[in-house]
């Protein structure tokens, strides 16, 4: 059960990784140059365009689960390892 749970919060964690400095660089991107006392200054369009990219991701994460097969509890692992000869004879 923790392998199933930690696999299926990989896309999370890794969404998030990829997220932050992609949202830094489309801040940057529409950043005008400005400074107060020494931090950068971006506009709201420039956070609207981050935002929209936040949205983005955040549906394409609702279509990839409207991918995932349901199972409704059943196990649909197979051991394949019940045809393994164990004493090594043919």
């Amino acid at each position: 059960m923790a392998i199933a749970s930690s696999t299926a919060n990989t896309g999370g964690m890794l969404a998030t990784a990829l997220m932050q400095p992609l949202l830094g660089f489309l801040l940057d991107l529409r950043w005008q140059g400005e400074l107060v006392q020494g931090t950068p200054f971006y506009s709201l369009d420039a956070y609207r365009v981050a935002i929209y990219a936040c949205f983005l991701v955040s549906l394409v994460g609702f279509a990839a689960t409207l991918l995932v097969k349901e199972t409704y509890t059943k196990n649909t692992w197979q051991d394949d390892r019940s045809q393994v000869n164990v004493r090594g004879s043919a």
